[in-house]
This record gives structure tokens, sequence and C-alpha cells, in this order.
């Protein structure tokens, strides 16, 4: 384990056990993982593709177009200034982009839940809505690696987690942008 404040960096590709994530839990709350199957490239892909959408200028017709007020269903994008924060009466000084699951994801959901969610908007640029989506499997492909070991230390099931997790209809994937300070 590491030394003081270092979060604990779990190889999951080395099969962890329960020990060896409760460890990492007890010493620092929280732990990196590596030996994920999210290739760095797909990451980065992500990330340029976060920083053409968030660099266009606010009054630009592609992030217009996805503006969450376009959406029944409250996706898309808020741009900095919009969103409420956690304490009430303040603004979070964030812009985002929010996308719901696929609907080849919702297809173990009752339909009449399924009818009920509104289908994201994208922006109009070559290559994010696939790059997002990608990401994102993989990042559901990592909590299900994940949540197995996490339950056998909560003394659960190995599916006790997956199988309240796979119900989250509101599972969304929030891209944020956090605008840099200039002063």
């Amino acid at each position: 384990m590491p030394g003081n404040n270092a979060v604990p960096l779990i190889d999951l590709s080395a099969n962890p056990g329960a020990a060896e994530i409760e460890a990492a839990c007890r010493a620092a709350g929280c732990f990196n993982v590596t030996g994920v199957a999210i290739d760095s490239a797909l990451t980065d892909a992500l990330l340029a593709q976060m920083a053409a959408f968030f660099g266009l200028p606010d009054d630009h017709p592609l992030k217009r177009a996805v503006h969450r007020n376009q959406s029944e269903g409250a996706n898309g994008w808020t741009p900095t200034l919009e969103e409420p924060a956690y304490e009430a009466g303040t603004i979070a000084l964030v812009e985002s982009f929010d996308c719901v699951l696929s609907r080849e994801r919702m297809a173990s959901l009752p339909p009449a839940m399924v009818e009920r969610i509104r289908p994201s908007i994208w922006p109009r640029i070559a290559g994010f809505r696939d790059v997002a989506r990608l990401h994102w499997d993989g990042l559901i492909s990592l909590a299900d690696r994940i949540y197995p070991l996490v339950s056998r230390l909560l003394n659960q099931e190995e599916s006790f987690l997956s199988a309240r997790a796979s119900s989250q209809v509101l599972n969304t994937l929030r891209l944020l942008n956090y605008p840099r300070f200039q002063g």
C-alpha cells in the first residue's frame, strides 16, 4: 500500500481480492485502478472531443442546438452559470454535457420505463457521439468488474451491487468543463 495520503492503485488484471479492496478503502477511502479495458487512446479521443465542443463559444450554433432546453429530458449542454450548485442559492461554475443510456443499453428495462426517457441530443461534431458511447461502455464494463469485489467485501453475494446498479434508469454520462479563471 502507498504511504501517507496516497490513493492506492489496484491492478485489475492481477485479479485482486476483496481483502485488497478493503485495505485500499480503509487506507484512503478510495482507490485508483489499472489493468482496465479502456484504451488510453479512447480516453484521449474523448478528451479531444470534449475540448472541441467545450472550446466553442456559447453562442455557437452547434452548442445552442444541443442546449438542454431543447430536450424534454433535460439532457444536452448546460452553459456555465446555468446549473444550480449543491448549496441552496448558489450557481455551479461548470459547463456540462449530459446524455442518457443508448436504447440498446436500456433493452433490459420495462418498456413503459424506457418510453419515459427522452433520447439524448448530440452535437454535430464528427465522432463525438461514437467516442462518448464507446468510452461510456468501457466505464460500465469497468464497474461490472468492480461490483463483485466490493459486494464480497460487504459480505454479500457477488451479484449484490450489479443487480442494483443495472436498474439505474437515470444512468447518465456527464462530461464536465470547469472554466479557467483569469486574473
